[in-house]
């Protein structure tokens, strides 16, 4: 039974108890591994932690409740695992943007998050669906690639953030508005910092910890050589080999569906990821992924780097 499946045994397992607490035991049983081995696997292939991810799915069926029962908050509040009324209630409107007592009386809808719900990858296909509110979301897996890398050195701006946090577009955003783009072209027009790999800025997932935290970074790949400026940070790509995917579709669906495609086509392929030095390195090259963007295409595809161990 593959990772997908047991993902989804664990969703059937939580939403039958969204009122109680997470049976880490039973969860581990579940997926056949640890329950912090299965956190991490969960925030990769969902894009969000466990926990914030349940915390989702409790707020809505609270709204659900409070609109079709019209019951007292307060007894909703202690269901879904709120001490006090202020409490909820301030943790409803953050996700909700309403008031518990304006979806009671019909004032503003709330934002419901659906159940997620995974489809395992045709490894005939090369793709992965996800169903969220009743959209069928897909990318697809065009192309990958074993081979030796590194080292290199991408050098940019870093954050401490949660995986498909909205800290992440801002950083984008800030990257191209401050000169930090404009300063780190200066160091390519020094030959001995660049590499051999394709022209476009990158993304590096590092760092991730059980609660959905991670280490972000964007910038530029340079050789391991080049020196980094002051004020800017730094992620080494160390010596390995990697696999290199290229993952087309719209933008949504690339991002969040990169890591189930990559990881099903490393195993598909007889390899096996190196979770011991995890990363992931999003390229988005500017001819795949920038030039088509200008010319106002909407498909685009992402080059997606993991680290894998060799096969034996």
């Amino acid at each position: 039974m593959d990772n997908t499946k047991r993902v989804n045994m664990v969703l059937d397992y939580i939403e039958q108890r969204l009122c109680d607490e997470v049976d880490e035991e039973a969860v581990s049983k579940i997926a056949c591994c640890s329950f912090q081995q299965f956190l991490r696997v969960f925030s990769y292939i969902a894009g969000i932690s466990m926990q914030d991810y349940i915390r989702r799915r409790k707020l809505t069926a609270a709204a659900m409740e409070l609109r079709q029962n019209r019951e007292n908050i307060i007894n909703i509040a202690v269901r879904y695992g709120y001490d006090t009324h202020s409490g909820f209630s301030r943790a409803f409107k953050m996700h909700h943007n309403a008031t518990p007592t304006e979806v009671i009386e019909g004032i503003k809808e709330p934002q419901l998050f659906e159940r997620l719900f995974f489809l395992s990858p045709s490894s005939g296909e090369n793709k992965a669906y996800r169903i969220e509110k009743g959209n069928l979301k897909t990318a697809k897996l065009i192309n990958i690639e074993f081979k030796s890398f590194g080292p290199y050195k991408v050098i940019g701006r870093a954050i401490d953030t949660k995986l498909m946090s909205n800290d992440i577009a801002m950083t984008w955003g800030k990257f191209f508005a401050d000169g930090s783009i404009q300063s780190l072209i200066e160091l390519c027009k020094n030959k001995e910092n660049l590499t051999d790999l394709p022209d476009g800025v990158a993304g590096v997932m590092y760092d991730f910890k059980e609660d959905g935290s991670i280490r972000y970074l964007i910038g530029i790949i340079f050789s391991a050589a080049a020196e980094v400026p002051d004020g800017f940070d730094s992620f080494e790509l160390p010596a390995g080999i990697i696999a290199e995917s290229q993952i087309t579709g719209e933008e949504y669906e690339i991002y969040s569906q990169g890591h189930e495609l990559t990881v099903s086509a490393v195993k598909n392929n007889g390899y096996t990821v190196d979770w011991k030095n995890f990363y992931q390195c999003e390229v988005y090259t500017d001819e795949r992924f920038s030039n088509p963007k200008k010319d106002g295409e909407t498909i685009v595809t992402l080059d997606y780097y993991i680290p894998v161990l060799d096969k034996a």
